[in-house]
């Protein structure tokens, strides 16, 4: 799991400021696909013309419920936390989100994303 997130944190890690009602779909793919390596550029292309991004993009604009909003919550903050350890940089994100103790939880202590 964790293998996948730091995968998918690398990929992703500016993506919310694609985020934009005014583009098709709420996402502007072109300047998102612009900043990436060229070896990225198919692969992000067809990952970002699916129905699941679409479904993440909607998440993140109108969250439907609380754990649509959670799941948000917690990629974003991986990505800060990704961006906190740089040594370049100069602002710090804070992660509440992260430092939660889920250890009451019935499901062993982890927050499982449905």
């Amino acid at each position: 799991r964790m293998a996948f997130i730091r995968f998918m944190t690398d990929l992703m890690v500016d993506h919310g400021k694609f985020t934009d009602r005014r583009h098709d779909g709420g996402f502007d793919q072109v300047g998102f696909l612009a900043l990436r390596p060229e070896g990225d550029r198919a692969f992000l292309q067809e990952f970002t013309s699916t129905q699941m991004w679409a479904m993440w993009v909607a998440k993140r604009q109108d969250p439907l419920s609380n754990e649509d909003s959670k799941d948000v919550v917690l990629f974003d903050e991986i990505i800060h936390q990704k961006l906190n350890r740089k040594a370049s940089t100069i602002k710090k994100w804070a992660t509440p989100f992260l430092s939660l103790d889920f250890a009451g939880l019935n499901d062993g202590g982890h927050y499982i994303v449905p």
